[in-house]
């Protein structure tokens, strides 16, 4: 009588619990790519693209100049030796100009015109002059009170 092994005995047929945990972290983790996947897509298709403020309005009153805009843009203010300039990051519209009537009955000239980053105002006079500005409370507005530079250390 020949000596038969059984199969299960031998080495090619031990059983072994299957590896159900590492089924199971990777399914998770698959699952969790696909979710984030999925979220980045959404996100690209619901976002707002950044809107460039736009300037709405320009008013000369008296002294001041009052700017309004869709919404408030950044702004910078660049010393220019006895001249006033801003700069304001908005869609560059048209060149504007004008006069300003100071209250000692100087004029000043602003002048609002294009670059390739926005928008720059300039305001000189024959003496030199500072600027003051301010939000406009409740508005999208901003209002840049000039005057004329007394002395030397005003």
């Amino acid at each position: 009588m020949r000596h038969v092994r059984k199969q299960t005995e031998s080495a090619e047929f031990t059983w072994h619990k299957p590896p159900r945990l590492k089924w199971r972290i990777q399914f998770f983790a698959s699952i969790c790519l696909f979710a984030f996947m999925g979220g980045l897509m959404l996100g690209k298709l619901v976002r707002d693209e950044p809107v460039t403020p736009q300037l709405l309005q320009v008013a000369a009153e008296g002294a001041a100049l009052q700017l309004c805009f869709s919404r408030l843009p950044r702004a910078g203010l660049v010393d220019g030796q006895g001249a006033y300039a801003m700069l304001l990051a908005v869609e560059p519209v048209a060149e504007q100009q004008g006069w300003l009537e100071l209250p000692d009955g100087q004029r000043a000239r602003w002048r609002l015109e294009p670059r390739q980053d926005g928008m720059q105002l300039g305001v000189v006079g024959l003496r030199a002059v500072r600027g003051e500005w301010s939000v406009v409370s409740g508005t999208q507005c901003i209002r840049i009170a000039i005057r004329m530079q007394l002395g030397v250390d005003d």
